[in-house]
This record gives structure tokens, C-alpha cells and sequence, in this order.
């Protein structure tokens, strides 16, 4: 009976089989690193455009904050300006008040026998100090200024007979005028001597 050594060829059949397994592995190798390679490759570039979108965000952003501060810059202004309109229409409406009060004072006034020496208003009255020769003088002013629109009511609260340098008899007076609520004039003091002559 003839003999076959087959451990040559079953040797030689597992190395095949380990060098298949082998290039199996290196295949396998390979095509893994492509891939991570690919992903790492996909991923720079997605990074990449992270970075220049975040640039330009960061860009847009400085330019919107000094937009932001110039429009914050110009609604301070505008307030400023806002309160600045609003001190000067409170000064015009005094001024023509106060205007007004003169005008409406002097035309109520006793030609003649009296004069006004001050004016001192607020937010709800006016005090009027002036002179006049005699009682009748005052009582008469006092019946004009409440026929006017301007007030409430008229108080006599001070009045004294003194005498001018040239020793005729004065009557120094003050009066308290109440506002009507309807009427506002600027707070202030008027100094004048409108002599009824």
C-alpha cells in the first residue's frame, strides 16, 4: 500500500489560509483607515466652515453693537432734546403767563390813585404789593380784580397808612389772590412801579 504525506499540502493549504486572513485584515485595515480618514477629512472641513461662519457671525455682531450704540446714542439725544422741548414750552406758557397776569393787573388797576411796587406768584396764588392814596383806592382794586376770570378769591392781608417823602398820607397794602384751578402761572416775582397816572 502506497503512503501520501499530506502534511505538506495541509501545511501549505493553512498558510494560504493565514496569508487570506492576513490581506483579509489589511483589506479591512485599510478600508477603515480610508474611512476614519475620510470622516477626519469631512470633519475639518465641517469645522473649517464652523470657524468662517462664527468669524463672519462675529463680524455681523460688532457691526449690529455699533449700530445699537448709535441708535442708543440717539434716543439719548432724543430724550435730552425731549426734556430740553419741554423746559422751553414750560418757559414760553410762564412767560406769556406772566404776560398776561401784568396785563390783566395793570387793567384792573385804580388810574390814578395806586400803583403796584411787587408780584410775587406760585402754583395757586399771587401776592400784590403796591401803594395808593387812600382806602377807597384799594377797595376799589379789590372790586375789579374779582370780577376777573383769573381768580377765586381776594384777601386784603396787610395794609398800613404811611407817609411819602413829600409827608402826604400812603396806604401800603398787600394783597392775597387765589387762582382759579382753570389758570396756571409760572412761579416768579415781577418788581415794577406801574403808577395809575
Amino acid at each position: 500500500m502506497i503512503r501520501i504525506n499530506l502534511l505538506p499540502f495541509r501545511e501549505e493549504r493553512r498558510k494560504k489560509q493565514v496569508r487570506h486572513q492576513m490581506v483579509g485584515f489589511l483589506v479591512f485595515l485599510l478600508i477603515t483607515a480610508a474611512i476614519l480618514l475620510g470622516i477626519a477629512f469631512f470633519m475639518d472641513r465641517a469645522i473649517a466652515r464652523m470657524e468662517e461662519d462664527t468669524r463672519k457671525i462675529a463680524g455681523q455682531i460688532g457691526i449690529y453693537r455699533e449700530k445699537a450704540d448709535k441708535v442708543a446714542r440717539i434716543k439719548k439725544d432724543l430724550s435730552l432734546l425731549d426734556e430740553k422741548l419741554a423746559v422751553m414750552n414750560t418757559l414760553n406758557q410762564g412767560r406769556f403767563c406772566q404776560i398776561d397776569l401784568l396785563t390783566e393787573l395793570s387793567g384792573k388797576l385804580v388810574q390814578g390813585r395806586m400803583w403796584i411796587d411787587k408780584i410775587t406768584t406760585d402754583a395757586s396764588q399771587v401776592m400784590i404789593q403796591g401803594m395808593a392814596f387812600d382806602n377807597n383806592a384799594v377797595a376799589d382794586f379789590i372790586k375789579r380784580l374779582e370780577t376777573s376770570s383769573h381768580y377765586e378769591r381776594i384777601d386784603l392781608k396787610h395794609s398800613v397808612t404811611i407817609e411819602s417823602a413829600q409827608g402826604k398820607p400812603l396806604m401800603s397794602f398787600t394783597l392775597e389772590c387765589r387762582k382759579n384751578s382753570h389758570w396756571t402761572f409760572a412761579p416768579g416775582t415781577t418788581k415794577g412801579s406801574e403808577n395809575g397816572s
